[in-house]
C-alpha cells in the first residue's frame, strides 16, 4: 500500500501529512465553504444551482428586514447582516466547527505485513513519531472560507435573526 498525499474531490479534500519530531502524522479534511448573508428581503429558497441572494449592510440605514422559513416551513423574522457582525461570525463558525470536529478520531494502521493488507515498514515508520507511543494517524478539518461559490465544496446561506429565537429550526440542502 502507498499513501496518496493529496486527494482533491468536488465534495473535499484530504491532506496526509507524516509524523515527525514530536508530532503525530495528521489527516487533514479540507473543505472549502462559501458562506453567503442571505438577503431576507428576497423571499424563497435560491435552491440548487441558483444564485444565492446576499446582502451585506454596512451601516443600520442600509440593513434589510423580511421573513425566511425555518426548517419546519415557519416564518421567521430576520435582517440583514451588517459588515462587522459577518466578519465576526466567520471568524467564530470557522473556530467552533473545527474545535467540534478536531481530535475526534484517530486512525490505528493495521497490523500484519504489506502482502496481508497490511502497511509497509516504510509506509507505517512514517505514522510513528516516538518509539515510546503506538502509531496513529491524528484526524483533523480545515475550513477554508471562500469568497464566492466558485471552486468551493459547499455553500451556507446564512439568516441573521431579527430576535434570538429559541424555536428556529435551521436547515441545509
Amino acid at each position: 500500500m502507498t499513501f496518496r498525499r493529496t486527494i482533491m474531490q468536488s465534495n473535499f479534500d484530504s491532506v496526509l501529512d507524516s509524523a515527525g519530531a514530536g508530532r503525530p502524522a495528521k489527516l487533514k479534511i479540507r473543505l472549502k465553504v462559501a458562506l453567503l448573508p442571505r438577503d431576507p428581503s428576497v423571499p424563497g429558497n435560491a435552491g440548487v444551482g441558483v444564485q444565492h441572494p446576499v446582502h451585506l449592510a454596512n451601516t443600520e440605514a442600509q440593513v434589510r428586514y423580511g421573513q425566511m422559513a425555518d426548517a419546519n416551513q415557519q416564518p421567521v423574522n430576520c435582517r440583514s447582516w451588517l459588515v462587522y457582525e459577518w466578519n465576526a461570525f466567520q471568524i467564530r463558525f470557522k473556530k467552533i466547527v473545527e474545535l467540534a470536529w478536531n481530535n475526534q478520531m484517530f486512525l490505528l494502521p493495521p497490523d500484519g505485513s504489506a502482502k496481508e493488507g497490511g502497511l509497509s515498514d516504510f509506509d507505517f515508520s512514517q505514522l510513528v513519531y516516538s518509539a515510546k507511543v503506538p502509531a496513529y494517524v491524528e484526524c483533523a478539518l480545515d475550513i477554508a472560507l471562500m469568497p464566492t461559490t466558485a471552486g468551493s465544496h459547499a455553500q451556507i446561506e446564512v439568516v441573521h435573526l431579527a430576535q434570538p429565537d429559541l424555536n428556529f429550526r435551521a436547515w441545509m440542502h
